[in-house]
């Protein structure tokens, strides 16, 4: 009998032992799945892409400080941030189906790729650039044929969407007569200017071989129409101050000097002098050097804009990447070259970037097809002298560009890759240090 109470009892208590584990296995259960379930109500409305740019600099701001005090950030990519159009037509005038691989290449907006700038630097500056720009001879007579607006239909809408852009005006603008001897003289009407402008342009370099094509009243002529056409103009002046002056412009709340040079003089005549009208040559490096170290005490931004190199040659001639480097060591920030009316490739010097040459953008058509690819380089910067660029492929036939489709564009920007130094352009054209 006593063996049974006690048995009795163990059992009872065995029981109430299995209840108590169930029960404690049961909350447990219940806590994980309310944890769970909260978690996930909260993180739906606090989604970190969602995010205000508050949120991550209450965790972020004090390093990015320090970093931006100690350095200039580099930025590797460029975002997408200018937009451009949708239904760009393609060479045939009609809109290409988006499910076309071979219509025109229409980047969409990529923002994870901008600079990352600190707290203290958030102004972001869109600038673009483009090569040789030609409004004479076969150029000029299909413009007065159809149209003063003809080069620009296909791009006008890259062109302008940026802050500020830039090219080379590699004709004198003139009615005056005064033919140069030199292998080729050009001369354009006054009237192809407006156009121009309301394309998207907004600078022009006028250092190059051809300004003073009709001589230095033509180079005057020139100034003056430019003016008029309401162009920022560079490189060229009434004397050597005047020539030799930065073009200072703030868009975004970035301060931009612009320094226009030429290593490309026909004779020496050409070359402004105390007061005789010219180019701002840079065979010599003193002047514009010490021109580059003025604008870097007042500017946030300085980008020289320089004719040189070899005609029709790839590779950058020796004297382009000596004087790129003088350049940015004397305190440049971007340098964009002209001339060899064929694009060359880039390098990253120091942080800084060099386009060697962006090759012809409007001019006369000749049989090479390497003078037939060109770009429009897309550039993002931020106050601190950081640059990210984007090359949009180009080809550019009888006197007009159009964006280039995708298997073109695919295999220019290869092209310009294997011409780089320590640099590369990837898939989508954003131009990165290899």
């Amino acid at each position: 009998m006593i063996e049974s109470r006690k048995e009795t009892r163990r059992k009872r208590k065995a029981r109430k032992e299995t209840k108590l584990k169930r029960l404690i296995v049961l909350n447990t259960l219940l806590l994980v799945t309310a944890g769970t379930l909260g978690y996930g109500i909260w993180y739906a409305g606090n989604d970190p892409e969602d995010a205000s740019p508050s949120t991550e600099r209450t965790t972020t701001a004090a390093n990015n400080q320090e970093a931006s005090e100690q350095t200039k950030p580099v930025a590797q990519d460029v975002p997408d941030q200018v937009k451009r159009p949708e239904n760009l037509p393609d060479a045939e005038h009609q809109e290409p189906e988006k499910s076309n691989p071979s219509g025109p290449e229409v980047a969409e907006p990529d923002s994870s790729k901008a600079p990352n700038p600190s707290s203290s630097d958030q102004a972001l500056i869109h600038m673009n650039f483009v090569g040789d720009i030609l409004l004479a001879g076969t150029v000029e007579d299909r413009m007065m044929k159809e149209g003063w607006n003809t080069p620009y239909i296909f791009v006008k809408d890259v062109l302008s969407k940026a802050d500020i852009t830039v090219g080379n005006l590699e004709t004198p603008v003139t009615k005056h007569n005064e033919p140069q001897k030199k292998s080729y003289v050009f001369k354009s009407s006054p009237d192809a200017l407006p156009a121009l402008k309301d394309a998207g342009f907004d600078v022009l370099s006028l250092a190059n071989n051809h300004i003073l094509d009709q001589g230095r009243q033509g180079l005057l002529d020139t100034m003056e129409a430019a003016d008029e056409a309401g162009f920022e103009r560079i490189g060229a002046g009434k004397n050597v101050d005047e020539a030799y002056k930065p073009v200072m412009m703030t868009k975004q709340g970035v301060k931009v000097a612009f320094v226009g040079l030429s290593r490309v003089v026909p004779e020496g005549s050409w070359k402004a002098g105390p007061s005789t009208p010219g180019v701002a040559e840079t065979y010599d490096t003193t002047r514009p050097l010490k021109e580059i170290r003025k604008a870097d005490q007042t500017a946030d931004l300085v980008v020289v804009v320089v004719h040189w190199g070899k005609e029709r040659q790839e590779q950058p001639a020796d004297h382009q990447q000596e004087l790129a480097h003088a350049y940015i060591d004397a305190g440049a920030d971007l340098v964009i070259g002209a001339h060899p009316h064929v694009l060359q490739g880039f390098e990253q010097y120091k942080g800084k970037w060099i386009a060697y040459s962006l090759g012809n953008f409007i001019f006369t058509t000749n049989s090479n097809p390497k003078t037939w690819d060109t770009g429009i380089l897309e550039t993002t910067c931020t106050k601190k002298g950081s640059c990210a660029l984007k090359l949009i492929p180009v080809l550019t036939k009888y006197g007009q560009p159009k964006l280039m489709d995708a298997v073109a564009g695919s295999a220019l920007r290869k092209r310009i890759s294997d011409l780089s130094k320590d640099a590369a352009v990837d898939a989508k054209g954003i131009i990165i240090a290899d």
